[in-house]
Parts: C-alpha cells; sequence; structure tokens
C-alpha cells in the first residue's frame, strides 16, 4: 500500500503520512517552506517562480466552469477601468459616484453614491453631464427621494449633452402630474364663420402642445386616445336652436338644445370624452346667436388616457 507525504518543507521536518490506498505508488503533496518559498516536488528547496506556460494559457478543451471562463467564443462581458460594466458592448466612461450596467446599445443601469436610480435609455454620464451614446432620442426614469420622475430628451448627436423634460412625476404621496399633456382652454367674445362653427375666442388662457388653433377653432389630436371636451355659449336663442361638438366637421357627437323663447339669452353647456385618431380634428358648431364677452363662452379640452 502506498503512502502520500505533505512535506512541510525542505528539511522534512513535520511530515504528515497519509495513507493512500489501491496504489503502489508513494505520493508527495510539498507545501512552501518557512520564507515561503514553494518548493519541488521532491522537497529539494529549488523554488518554482512559475508554472509552464502551456498549463496557464489557451483553451483547456476538458475545462468546465459554472461562471465566466476563456473558453467563449467572443467577449460577453467588458469591465472597464471605471469600474463599469457592459453586457455585449464595451461601456461608455461613466462618472465617478455614477456606476452602471450598459446592456446591448444603448441600454444601461445605474445609481449615484447618493439616493438616485436610473434606467436609461440611450444615456451616460460624463463631465457633469448626461449625453447621448447615440444619434437618438433619449428617456429616463429616475427614483429620487420617494418620487418617480420619467423624463424624454429629442435626438441629438452623439455625446451631446442632453436637455431633459420631465414628462411625468409621482411623488411619494401618489399624486401624478403631467405637465405635457395635451390640453387647452379659450374663452370670451367667440365669432362664428358661415357654417356657424365657433372661432376666435379673446383670450387663450393656455395651449399645452398648441395643438388649438384659434384662428378656425380647431383642436387637432397629436395621438390616439380619448379625449374630454367641454363648451360653453351665452346666446340668444330660438326654440330648439343647438350648441354641438363635432369631429372633423360633422355629426353631431354631443349637443345641447336651448329650450328659450325666441329672442331670451342662455346659456348652453355641453361636454363629451371622444375616441380620436392621430389628426382627428374638434370644433364647436353653433346656430344660434352668440353673445358678448362673457366668460360664459368657451372650449376646452384635455388627452385623458
Amino acid at each position: 500500500m502506498a503512502k502520500v507525504k505533505i512535506q512541510g518543507h525542505a528539511s522534512g521536518t513535520g511530515i504528515l503520512t497519509v495513507t493512500a490506498p489501491n496504489t503502489s505508488t508513494d505520493r508527495t503533496i510539498t507545501l512552501p517552506d518557512a520564507t515561503g518559498t514553494l518548493l519541488n516536488s521532491d522537497g529539494s528547496g529549488a523554488s518554482l517562480t512559475s508554472l509552464p506556460a502551456a498549463q496557464v494559457s489557451g483553451t483547456h478543451t476538458n475545462f468546465t466552469s459554472t461562471g465566466i471562463d476563456d473558453n467563449a467564443t467572443s467577449t460577453a462581458i467588458t469591465i472597464n477601468a471605471t469600474e463599469n460594466v457592459g453586457i455585449e458592448v464595451t461601456p461608455e466612461s461613466w462618472e465617478d459616484n455614477y456606476p452602471a450596467l450598459q446592456i446591448g446599445g444603448q441600454g444601461s443601469l445605474g445609481g449615484h453614491s447618493g439616493s438616485e436610480v436610473y434606467v436609461n435609455e440611450n444615456v451616460y454620464r460624463n463631465g457633469g453631464a448626461w449625453k447621448h451614446i447615440n444619434t437618438a432620442a433619449a428617456s429616463q426614469y429616475t427614483g429620487t427621494g420617494g418620487q418617480h420622475k420619467f423624463k424624454v430628451a429629442p435626438s441629438a448627436s452623439a455625446d451631446a449633452a442632453i436637455t431633459w423634460t420631465t414628462a411625468m412625476t409621482i411623488d411619494n404621496s401618489g399624486r401624478v402630474t403631467m405637465p405635457l399633456q395635451p390640453s387647452f382652454l379659450a374663452n370670451g367674445s367667440p365669432s362664428k364663420d358661415g357654417s356657424n362653427f365657433i372661432h376666435s375666442f379673446a383670450n387663450i388662457k393656455y395651449n399645452i402642445g398648441s395643438h388649438y388653433v384659434n384662428s378656425n377653432g380647431r383642436f387637432t389630436a397629436p395621438v390616439a386616445g380619448r379625449y374630454l371636451f367641454i363648451a360653453g355659449i351665452f346666446a340668444q336663442a330660438s326654440t330648439d336652436n343647438m350648441l354641438a361638438i363635432l369631429i372633423n366637421g360633422s355629426g353631431d357627437y354631443a349637443g345641447a338644445h336651448v329650450f328659450n323663447e325666441s329672442g331670451q339669452t342662455s346659456t348652453g353647456n355641453i361636454s363629451v370624452v371622444l375616441n380620436l385618431a392621430v389628426n382627428d380634428y374638434v370644433s364647436v358648431a353653433c346656430d344660434y346667436n352668440v353673445q358678448g364677452s362673457t366668460p360664459r363662452n368657451f372650449f376646452s379640452g384635455i388627452l385623458i388616457g
């Protein structure tokens, strides 16, 4: 029966002998000596300064690993000198305090040494500014201070600094604000064209996105969706005259009769939710005599979903 010797140093003192069954050959495992020098397997004391290159380089055909190894046919993950990680991409040089994981051509996940967390499209951070990775639009989700912020930016050239617009915020109380949501309010003295369509109100109170045109009284849908419209007209009416909100200039999609006797003044008010396609336009028609500059004359709308 053979023996396995675990040898402590060149003098051979303190040798631990382990019985190795089923073999007729002694085996020696040599540990570093007292100075930390790696010895030859015979314990002679000659130090090994390096291993044969064939044993430490190249592709090992019988090697398997449960993690990352050098047998891949291409580089899957890159960690650059600034400690940022890229999957299927070499990461940009992100500035200190903004560690990031880039995924593919434009995606990235990151954070800040403070409290922020980021999910980015076509974005990296360098030189104190957010920048475009490629020539394309950009977007970013930020979680900070218990708030959720969704930001957008138009297309610009690669490496150009980004000027963000906050499209939506959910605050820590759960309140949602969307400052870019298409909406408008026009009021005051209006005019009518020959087809009784209302236009040219005296006041434009707000017009987010400039989708309402006062000169023709039309709101044009920038995206498909459901929109809420409200209109009110103060007028001198005959019995059964009509105030209506129309899509593309036709169809009584919402209407209100004014039941006053002829010659009396009254306010007709209507509201409706319309399902619009892109570039559908909405206007107000009124077949009776609009009165004065009262704020009771108005037209308003907003995208709701």
